[in-house]
Order: C-alpha cells, then structure tokens, then sequence
C-alpha cells in the first residue's frame, strides 16, 4: 500500500469514530495550547517589563545604601550626603552625572483639595538620568537646589488630584510632613508614565534635594544615588569605578549595593524564563495525558478491528503494513490536535496579551518544539497499539467474535 492509500484508509477509520476522535485530539488540544499559550505569555511579560525598566532611564546605575551595620558593626549612614554624588562623579570618568535621591511621604494641600504623596528631593541631573518628561512649565534647575528654594514638580496624578484639569503652574501647594508645614510654588508637571515595579512618579512630587533634607525631612540624608554612564558601552566600566570608589570610601564592599539598568533587565529575563519555562513544562504534562488518550483509542480501535485485521492479512497485507496504518491514525491524531491548539495557543497568548496590556508576542521555538513534541507524543503512544495489531495471528484474528 502507498503512503496517501494509507493515510485515506486512517482519515476514513477516524472519521467513522468522530467522537472518539474528537476526545483523543481534545487532549492534544490542550496540551499544545496550554503549552504555547504559557510560553507566549511569558514573553510577552518579558518584553513589558524590559521596556519598562528601559523607560526607567538612559543607562542608569543606581546606588543604594546598605543600612545594616558591618562587619565589625560600623554604621555607613554618615555616607550618605549630597556632597558624595561630586564626589562619585569625580572619581568616576565613565559616569556623565549623578543625582542624589532623597524621599519621604507626605501630605499635599490646595485649596480644599489633598493628596497624599511621595516627596522626592532631586537634582537637575535626575530629569535627565530617569528621562523624565515634562509636560507642562519646567524642571527644576540648580539655583534652586542651590538656594533650597520651595520650588515642586508635580507628578501628573497628584496635580490631577490638586487641580484636577486646571494649569497648576504657578500655584501654591501646601505640604506637611514629619510635623513639619510649608508652602511651594508649582513650577511643572511631569508626562504620565508606566509604573515599574515600586517606582511611579505620577504619584510623587519632585523638590530640591537641598530643601527636603534642611528643611522638611527629620532624616538628614539621602537615600539613593542616581547615575548615568556616558554610553551603554561603558555602563559596565562606570559601574565597576562607583564600586571601587565607594569601597575605598566606606572602607568595605559591603556598604553600598550598585545595580545598572542592563543588570536589572537582564536578572528580569532570567527570572522570567525560568517561569515561563516551568509552566511550560507543567502545561506540557497534559500532552502526556493526550497522548495515554491516543494509545487508549487505539487499543479500542484495534479491539474493534480485529476480525478487518485478520482479513486483510489472509488477503496479503504484511505486518508493515497494518503497522503504518494505525500509526499513521496515532500520526493524524496528534498533528490534527497539534493544528488545532496551536491556534488556540496564539490566540489565547495573544488575548492574555491585550487583556494584560503586553506587547503580543508568539514564540515561533515554541510553536515548533509544541508540534513536533505533540507529533512525537503521538507515535510514541500509538506504537504499542500499532505493534499489538501487526503481530495479530491472522487465523485467530478471523476467529475473533
């Protein structure tokens, strides 16, 4: 017999059982989808966030204090000033600038309308590290840092809560934090961005470093660093000079932790990998259950067909024969449910996609590795059944009742 006289005799067999058919491809179905549907899922999350933390900055180093005690229980927290920032730049050609970062909460008032808020001190060189953009009046500029000036950027949430659609620059904005009172006069609004992870600066107001530190915040000293290497080339080699520098200074490597922008997407990629990779391989059990399916229709097919086995075998038909036909019914199973589910695996990648707000994107390995395993599940599964039904004795076959 040839090839398509074998696979028209399968689809014929299959199709006078469709629901029994239907059931064992149901199980591939399933598998499969499930199979690409995680995975897409993972990387459509993957590139999200990636581009967020990209969004965060241009080639950023961000360095950040390690406020439990050393070793020899030393304390770093007088590290901490506005002055270290010169300093880090100084000491480090590859970094272009850095912004001491100073935070705490606080409470706005404006006219008969409050907020809550994050306070954040800043330098000018922040705006440009973090790629913040302003949407209406201006960023602040060193002479205010200079002069602690009670000049405020206001995230575009909290001056949506302050002002609602009204042009707040220019306004006056009471805040009120650690007991402490004073009024600021709006100079600019940030453009709505993302959030990432714990950073959202819709819902922060940006001041002078100089003024939050001396004149608002009980806690006289910064929390974070904010850097900008020169490239993303030399992002690596900037990092490693804050390190060095910052060892010397604190007189151990364990004072301060410095993570760069591409460290931080590329710990994200790993981390989300694996995830994807461990639904993958939990949804990829249910192609094993497709494929028990598989076997179990054969098995009853070839219960069925016992007495149409041994005739065709005492009419010439050799083993090889009625081996490639019901393998090729276990091959037609499988890839007709891998068919299908790969369908159904896009769409339903694509639709948590959207639902989620991620970009689409569809592995076309994992389309393949999805496919080609249900194939693999199927010949695998449908052997043994094709095995029993070959070696059938041809005399006891046609004795069958």
């Amino acid at each position: 017999m040839g090839i398509a006289e074998i696979v028209g005799l399968a689809l014929r067999n299959l199709w006078a059982n469709k629901l029994r058919t239907a059931l064992s491809v149901l199980g591939i179905v399933i598998g499969v989808a499930s199979v690409i549907t995680m995975i897409s899922a993972g990387s459509s999350a993957q590139k999200q966030i990636t581009s967020d933390i990209s969004a965060l900055g241009s080639n950023m180093i961000m360095v950040t204090p390690n406020l439990k005690p050393g070793a020899r229980g030393r304390s770093y927290e007088h590290l901490l000033t506005i002055s270290l920032a010169e300093q880090i730049q100084a000491a480090a050609p590859e970094v272009s600038a850095v912004s001491p970062v100073a935070q705490t909460e606080g409470r706005l008032i404006a006219g008969s309308s409050s907020t809550s808020a994050m306070i954040t001190g800043i330098t000018p060189a922040y705006t440009r590290i973090a790629s913040s953009r302003i949407a209406l009046g201006r960023s602040l500029v060193q002479s205010e840092v200079d002069a602690a000036a009670h000049s405020m950027v206001l995230g575009s949430r909290v001056a949506s809560d302050l002002f609602g659609s009204e042009d707040p620059i220019g306004r006056q904005v009471v805040v009120v934090s650690s007991g402490r009172r004073a009024t600021f006069t709006v100079v600019g609004m940030t453009a709505s961005r993302a959030a990432v992870f714990w950073f959202n600066a819709d819902t922060q107001v940006f001041v002078p470093v100089t003024t939050l530190i001396h004149r608002m915040s009980p806690i006289k000293r910064v929390s974070s660093y904010f850097c900008q290497a020169r490239s993303p080339e030399t992002t690596a080699a900037a990092v490693a000079q804050v390190e060095r520098f910052l060892a010397s200074a604190a007189g151990t490597s364990d004072a301060f932790n410095v993570a760069s922008q591409q460290g931080l997407v590329d710990a994200v990629k790993q981390v989300t990998a694996t995830m994807t990779l461990l639904l993958g391989t939990i949804a990829g059990i249910s192609l094993v259950v497709g494929g028990i399916g598989i076997m179990n229709t054969l098995l009853t097919s070839v219960a069925e067909r016992t007495r149409e086995i041994g005739v065709r075998k005492s009419l010439g038909a050799c083993n090889r024969d009625i081996l490639l036909q019901f393998l090729s019914e276990a091959l037609v199973l499988s890839m007709l449910g891998g068919t299908v589910g790969m369908l159904l695996g896009w769409l339903g990648g694509a639709g948590i996609a959207r639902i989620a707000g991620w970009p689409v994107s569809v592995d076309l390995n994992s389309v393949i590795a999805a496919v080609s395993f249900s194939t693999a599940v199927g010949l695998i599964f449908g052997t043994y059944p094709a095995v029993q039904a070959a070696r059938m004795d041809p005399v006891q076959a046609l004795r069958y009742e």
